[in-house]
């Protein structure tokens, strides 16, 4: 008797050991532009501005992946991160849809921000501190990037000038932003603020005045602000001389006591000062394009009215074939 594919469950679906990526128009039909063969997952990652590639990411572990620009009328898969070992890559189309911003670890203790060109395949450090880079963020004009990297139990946020290289950094106050996006047309940002005595609440700032407003309060359920406490980093170093970061927490107003204390595994700027019990938690479904011609907008929770085009991962793709007959 002949043997069915793995990738094919006996009902004629396809299994869910695999992740195909799937393009929509809205208003029409799915189509799938990759198949995954048995035991890949892919998920898509972001139209070009001209909407006819599509970024690709392929989990290989839990800290590992690869990247691919997928061309959306050939179907051609061109690799972009072959590596050895364990590396992981988080990547943006620039508006040129010529280079892509990087954040990745390759090589690398930290993960840094890279510009990498898709035609030579020069990769350019953009910012590579000795602190984990954890996100950048390009503005939809390709005039700024945010990028976020991890220092001193929070989170510090630089606004870089694409043309000049030149950052300056937002001043966010205590806590850890995140989710931060560029209001279009504007100077402004908008981030979520986690903080030891706030929840995740939205601010908006204007990053050439450093000035900032909070638009949200979150409700506490009772608890005075004034009696929530921020913890103060301290470093120590391990028995390996490596030096780690805790932040120790006590009542208000009374030492010695007893305190408590959350450390990192990771040296310098990984631990966090923000609220445990308020964790900021987001998720992108799909990546969708903002207009007919499909060109690129990141996916930020929220959904545009204008959208056309939206690719997704999917563990079914669109006919199965037929059963092998012994």
């Amino acid at each position: 008797m002949a043997r069915r594919e793995e990738r094919w469950e006996s009902r004629g679906r396809r299994a869910p050991t695999s992740n195909d990526v799937y393009v929509l128009e809205i208003g029409g039909t799915a189509r799938c532009v990759q198949e995954a063969k048995p035991g890949e997952l892919f998920e898509a990652a972001g139209f070009s501005p001209d909407g006819s590639r599509l970024l690709v990411s392929r989990a290989n572990g839990s800290l590992d992946n690869d990247l691919f620009v997928l061309d959306l009328d050939t179907k051609e898969m061109k690799h972009l991160t072959s590596h050895e070992g364990v590396a992981n890559y988080a990547a943006d189309w620039a508006v040129d849809g010529k280079s892509l911003w990087v954040v990745t670890n390759e090589g690398r203790e930290y993960p840094g921000l890279f510009r990498w060109d898709l035609s030579t395949g020069k990769r350019e450090g953009i910012r590579t501190p000795q602190a984990e880079v954890e996100f950048a963020t390009p503005s939809r004009d390709g005039r700024w990037v945010a990028v976020g990297v991890a220092k001193n139990g929070g989170r510090e946020i630089e606004i870089v000038d694409v043309e000049s290289g030149k950052g300056r950094i937002l001043q966010t106050g205590l806590g850890v932003p995140a989710s931060i996006d560029f209001l279009d047309k504007t100077t402004k940002v908008g981030f979520t603020m986690n903080g030891p005595r706030d929840p995740s609440d939205v601010t908006v700032a204007d990053f050439t005045i450093n000035e900032s407003a909070r638009v949200t309060t979150a409700f506490l359920a009772g608890i005075p602000r004034e009696s929530l406490v921020a913890p103060e980093p301290i470093r120590y170093k391990s028995f390996d001389g490596v030096e780690i970061e805790g932040l120790p927490t006590g009542p208000r107003g009374r030492a010695p006591i007893p305190r408590s204390s959350i450390s990192t595994a990771a040296p310098r700027g990984s631990t966090a000062r923000a609220s445990a019990p308020f964790p900021n938690i987001s998720s992108r479904a799909a990546t969708r394009s903002s207009n007919p011609t499909c060109a690129a907008r990141r996916a930020t929770g929220a959904s545009s009215p204008t959208s056309t085009t939206s690719a997704t991962a999917s563990s079914r793709c669109a006919t199965a074939p037929p059963a092998s007959s012994g």
